[in-house]
């Protein structure tokens, strides 16, 4: 029986023995707190979090400025082309009515030769 009670002491935790774990008693200083590495992991995840976060506004900031300044050099070339496009319709109209006269001059030339014979 009494090697029974031996090892059920030997098997029970410090704490248990000297009347357990109660937080209404002063702690007496021989042991250390306990070590919360769970709130450490978490502060270390939290301010990864943040820096993630951190890195990803400077990034998504530069890929819109990017946009923004691609946007505006695509408006002003299009302005550019459709200024181009108005040039060369309005280059088109002047040959087209060069054409016509030149095509009526022939006609003329041909009916006054063919009236002079």
């Amino acid at each position: 029986a009494a090697a029974a009670a031996a090892a059920v002491v030997a098997a029970t935790p410090a704490a248990a023995l000297k009347g357990g774990d109660n937080d209404d008693e002063e702690d007496d200083g021989d042991q250390k707190p306990a070590a919360r590495p769970t709130q450490t992991n978490h502060d270390e995840e939290h301010a990864a979090t943040l820096k993630r976060r951190a890195t990803n506004a400077i990034h998504s900031r530069r890929k819109r400025e990017r946009r923004r300044n691609e946007l505006q050099m695509l408006n002003q070339e299009h302005q550019q082309l459709g200024e181009e496009k108005a040039a060369l319709e309005a280059e088109h109209a002047r040959l087209t009515g060069l054409l016509r006269h030149a095509q009526q001059e022939v006609l003329s030339a041909e009916r006054r030769s063919t009236s002079d014979r």
